[in-house]
């Protein structure tokens, strides 16, 4: 049988394992290491601050006592008038806001009938606009305001006498019933201006 001859020049064989490449090449580039991970930090301790808050406790303010004065005179209805005059009367208005509340307490006519629970609306009933016609009823007003501050402000008690028989009290209440019911009597209003609220040491 015929024998087939290498082709000249191929000085290898088929099938040689010698002459197939080198699956693993030790001659090649090696590849570069991936770089590590970095250690996680250590937790650094945080200082422990302490804080100290101080409270002071504010005293609560004592409300203000609104009591009867402790004059030594009373004034007239004008007198009054000028005192309920913002910046003209020699009272603060703190204490003529106190002497109103107290008329307003004592008294039946102010302010149920006749408005005067502040130094505004108790001016004008002590000293009536010029236009006013001055009525009995007004006349009789303006000093049984006058009387009534005049006991609030200490020149004059209830228990001081009028005549014989007759208080500061007993006239008030009798004055005061006559406003009630409509028929205002001169008498009163003379014997409160001239026996009361005429200016005097009491």
């Amino acid at each position: 049988p015929a024998t087939q001859e290498p082709a000249p020049g191929d000085g290898s064989t088929p099938d040689d394992p010698g002459d197939d490449p080198d699956p693993n090449p030790s001659s090649g580039p090696s590849p570069a290491p991936e770089p590590a991970d970095p250690p996680a930090p250590s937790p650094v301790p945080l200082p422990t601050v302490t804080v100290t808050v101080t409270v002071t406790a504010t005293p609560a303010t004592a409300p203000t006592v609104c009591s009867r004065g402790k004059a030594t005179k009373t004034l007239t209805a004008a007198g009054w008038a000028t005192e309920m005059t913002r910046g003209k009367g020699e009272l603060p208005d703190a204490t003529l806001s106190c002497y109103l509340r107290l008329v307003a307490k004592a008294s039946d006519v102010f302010p149920e009938l006749t408005r005067a629970s502040t130094p505004g609306t108790a001016y004008r009933v002590l000293k009536p606009a010029k236009k006013t016609k001055l009525t009995q009823k007004i006349k009789l007003e303006s000093e049984l305001l006058a009387a009534w501050l005049n006991w609030a402000h200490g020149g004059v008690n209830f228990t001081a006498k009028i005549s014989k028989s007759t208080t500061v009290r007993d006239t008030l209440i009798a004055a005061e019933k006559q406003r009630l019911k409509g028929t205002p009597l001169s008498e009163y209003t003379s014997i409160l201006k001239k026996h009361v609220n005429a200016r005097r040491i009491a």
